[in-house]
């Protein structure tokens, strides 16, 4: 909790309701069968062994890509808790074999971030959510189930059900969603047209703007009453020690401290205060 006591004075402590979710379709990388929906009483909890990965769109039965019309998220209210949730709440509901179905719940509180942030912003061209043992072809190499990163080359966030479920269980749902959040946030980078890195030294500046879009997440979701207290603070403390970068020459990521104080300009003045670090290509005006 020590390192986000400074996090916590930014949000208000209040806690939402439900309303009826969204109507969208998220694009993924995997087959149309097994989407259960399956939360917290699956019986699968552990990763089945690795099987020889196998190329995400050769699987691909989804017709329907809203995404790839690249239109802007309706304005809705906070997205509905699944039927079966404890307490009303995402954390504590999912398996490791319901990730998939948690995918799609983040992705609604991100897509209800752009639309309530932006009058025109798009979502990414594509959301790829990938099972155990699948890995994608692309312009960014082969993500696979591993993956918890975003292509600027295709406008594309890639999710793995491994690393998906590793954030969900060691930084809760808060964490994980906040992780998207930040992911998205490199998109939101490319629409602005943010440069992008070529050296080690560019991208720690690129990934700590991206952290600062993920902090003015907190405080919309904080503003809509989203967050959860204190479990939400705990999820991102443990979130930003997960993903800190160590001191030395090669990071391309901040540091413990860099990327809290990041956070935290988001926080505490949303958006706007994520323009200093590229001042020339502000994220919004």
């Amino acid at each position: 909790m020590a390192v986000l006591v400074a996090l916590a004075s930014g949000c208000g402590g209040g806690s939402g309701g439900s309303a009826s979710a969204p109507a969208y379709h998220a694009d993924d990388a995997t087959t149309a069968s097994d989407r259960t929906g399956s939360h917290a009483d699956d019986d699968e909890d552990t990763p089945a062994p690795r099987t020889t990965p196998t190329r995400a769109t050769s699987t691909r039965t989804t017709s329907t890509k809203t995404a790839s019309t690249r239109t802007t998220p309706a304005r809705t209210t906070r997205p509905s808790t699944p039927a079966g949730c404890p307490n009303n709440s995402l954390e504590h509901c999912f398996t490791y074999s319901g990730m998939e179905a948690f995918y799609k719940e983040a992705i609604k509180f991100v897509d209800q971030f752009m639309a309530g942030s932006y009058k025109n912003m798009p979502r990414p061209a594509h959301y790829y959510y990938l099972r155990h043992g699948m890995t994608a072809s692309g312009p960014c190499g082969g993500p696979d189930d591993t993956a918890y990163e975003y292509c600027p080359a295709n406008d594309s966030v890639y999710l793995g059900q491994d690393s998906l479920w590793e954030f969900y269980r060691e930084t809760g749902d808060a964490g994980a969603v906040v992780g998207l959040a930040h992911e998205v946030g490199h998109h939101i980078q490319t629409t602005a047209r943010v440069p992008l890195p070529s050296t080690a030294a560019q991208g720690i500046r690129h990934e700590n703007q991206a952290d600062c879009i993920a902090g003015a997440f907190v405080r919309f979701a904080d503003g809509k009453g989203w967050l959860e207290y204190p479990d939400d603070l705990n999820d991102l403390d443990a979130l930003l020690r997960k993903i800190a970068s160590a001191e030395g020459p090669d990071r391309d990521h901040g540091t413990l401290a860099e990327r809290t104080r990041s956070m935290r300009l988001g926080i505490n003045g949303g958006l706007k205060a994520c323009n200093p670090f590229f001042p020339a290509t502000p994220v919004i005006s």
